[in-house]
């Protein structure tokens, strides 16, 4: 028993039935089908995937049973990535070089506990303050099943400010000005 599920993981061939008659005359013989073309003459059978196995069981009187199990399987192991976006919504961090970064990481298809381990050495399934760039995360269920994921988390550039003079005609005239230019952050500056 994997935490419920007959393999480890989604596509393992880990699994296994074992049949012991409870009334009959030995010795018994066995015959078994399964997924594929599956089939066997033993009591135990074993790396079995997910499916329906069917049995039948006769004893030295040719006398018989049949019966089936079916092994299940976790499905395939995934995560879905909640991530933060900036105060207008563009990036992921609001100011260049910031590190309010955020991620919320839900798993799927887990079997048992989830543990996680980030590339920066975090752990959890919730981040905060994380700067901009790659980030990578490795959730592994309680059967050991494992999957990642490569997040990125941008951020805007810079803020940059360029200045435009207009030297007045005359010394004391007012017909001079000085134009400014913002590039960088995200729109919607205040001055």
């Amino acid at each position: 028993n994997y935490n419920g599920y007959g393999v480890r993981c989604f596509g393992s061939s880990d699994g296994w039935i074992k049949v012991r008659p409870l009334t009959g005359v030995p010795p018994y013989t066995y015959a078994w089908s399964g997924p594929d073309g599956f089939s066997a003459t033993t009591d135990s059978i074993y790396s079995l995937r997910e499916g329906t196995y069917t049995v039948v069981i006769n004893d030295s009187h040719a006398c018989s049973i049949t019966d089936e199990t079916t092994i299940s399987s976790p499905g395939k192991i995934s995560v879905i990535l909640d991530i933060g976006t900036s105060l207008t919504g563009g990036f992921n961090i609001n100011c260049n070089g910031g590190s309010d970064g955020r991620v919320q990481i839900t798993p799927v298809n887990t079997a048992g506990s989830v543990s996680y381990l980030w590339s920066d050495g975090g752990s959890g399934p919730m981040r905060n303050n994380l700067k901009a760039g790659n980030h990578e995360v490795i959730i592994t269920d309680g059967n050991g099943c494992l999957a990642d994921t490569t997040l990125t988390l941008t951020q805007p550039d810079s803020i940059k400010i360029s200045f435009s003079f207009t030297l007045p005609y005359c010394p004391e005239s007012l017909d001079g000005q000085i134009i400014s230019e913002v590039t960088g952050g995200e729109p919607f500056y205040s001055y």
